[in-house]
């Protein structure tokens, strides 16, 4: 996280628990509306993969950094949000 706040991203962790554990994985704010889909969906196909992401309750896009996304988040966020506080 500190490596993306040093470049100037806005980074936050999600943190999502079940009965059995507990798993935290990064994310990127992107942007919002068709700019923030439009990069995105440059990155997949530049990338010639699936693009984990999702976009809150606000219309911003968040790309996942989680290796295991594809696995758990199906494209949601599961469990609770932490921003970090850059002021």
């Amino acid at each position: 996280m500190s490596a993306l706040l040093a470049v100037d991203f806005y980074p936050r962790t999600i943190i999502g628990c079940n009965s059995d554990s507990c798993h935290a994985y990064p994310e990127v704010y992107i942007g919002t509306g068709t700019k923030a889909k439009n990069l995105l969906q440059d990155l997949a196909k530049r990338l010639r993969t699936t693009i984990n992401y999702h976009i809150d309750t606000d219309d911003r896009y968040w790309l996942s950094l989680d290796w295991t996304s594809f696995k758990s988040s199906r494209g949601k966020t599961i469990g609770r949000t932490f921003d970090f506080d850059l002021s």
